[in-house]
């Protein structure tokens, strides 16, 4: 690999729209696909990932208001980290890269560090109102991905800058894992082909699988299908889950309930004299809807939001 020619640019996003970046992404696997593909990411799964790469056009992913406070904060934590190492000099990078033996992985990279005039590490930019999950050090699902953007660009080092409740700078080293690289070419290498190929991934118990499948089909009234044999064992399956859940939560509940008469009228318990768990009074407010459309039917009308989706229920 030490032959092939790094790094290897494809294009020049800042001549691109949102729209022509988003079919570039569309046509590989990006930095922010390995967690899904590796199986660690808590917000797309691989099936999902799948059904996304096989579309004719590109899922554009509304933006929630975490999304755009990254994006607006990512200049500053870049001057802060740049502030904080004088010694680095930190650029922005526009460019989109692509891995020159798997054209299929491609890298669209935050910031780089450059020593005379070459580039020698990554620089990832993140916020994150859950500074719990930053505890021992990079999440996972961030670690794939910066170990991506090096097997593209064949950099050894990579900075995880991250932001943490809006007023908490950490920074983190994440070295170049050549093992864990060899893996994340051979499970993107199989998963990419899979999408050439349209061979669908196995179903997961996840979320995201769940939501991706019951956006997939629209209903046909009326229609009719008879069901396979094996869709016996699946109801059996679901039932005897159910089952379990119930009573996991029946236990939870009981714990819960035995810790509140424990602490009583007092809001935090401790445990060494640190605090193990607190019950503190939360006020929420609400709208009372069937007040709101007796009184003010106008108004109920002019904010009511219609929605329509389809209710699986088992008979059996």
């Amino acid at each position: 690999m030490s032959n092939l020619d790094f790094p290897r640019v494809v294009a020049d996003t800042s001549t691109m729209n949102h729209e022509e970046w988003l079919k570039a992404r569309h046509r590989g696997i990006g930095g922010s696909d390995a967690a899904a593909i590796l199986g660690v990411s808590p917000w797309t799964s691989r099936y999902t990932l799948w059904q996304q790469k096989v579309a004719d056009e590109p899922t554009s992913i509304p933006s929630t208001p975490a999304m755009a406070f990254g994006h607006r904060m990512e200049p500053y934590v870049a001057e802060t980290f740049a502030d904080l190492n004088q010694n680095m000099t930190v650029v922005d990078d526009l460019n989109l890269y692509a891995h020159p033996e798997y054209e299929f992985m491609q890298a669209n990279l935050d910031r780089l560090i450059v020593e005379e005039g070459k580039p020698s590490a990554i620089l990832e930019i993140k916020t994150s109102a859950r500074p719990q999950s930053w505890i021992d050090g990079v999440p996972g699902y961030y670690v794939s991905q910066v170990q991506h953007y090096m097997a593209v660009t064949n950099i050894e080092m990579s900075y995880v800058a991250v932001l943490l409740n809006g007023q908490d700078l950490k920074t983190f080293e994440v070295p170049r894992n050549d093992k864990y690289i060899n893996i994340l070419i051979e499970k993107e290498a199989k998963f990419w082909e899979d999408v050439k190929k349209l061979i669908e991934p196995d179903v997961d118990g996840s979320e995201s699988t769940f939501q991706a499948i019951r956006k997939s089909y629209e209903a046909s009234a009326g229609k009719k299908i008879e069901l396979p044999a094996t869709a016996q064992d699946l109801f059996d399956a679901r039932a005897t889950a159910k089952k379990l859940v119930e009573e996991y939560t029946e236990e939870v509940r009981r714990a819960e309930a035995e810790i509140m008469k424990l602490l009583g009228d007092s809001e935090v318990g401790t445990i060494d004299g640190k605090s193990a768990v607190t019950w503190k009074e939360q006020t929420r407010v609400g709208v009372d809807s069937k007040r709101l459309k007796e009184e003010y039917p106008e108004v109920a009308e002019a904010v009511s939001k219609e929605s329509s989706f389809r209710v699986l229920r088992v008979n059996r």
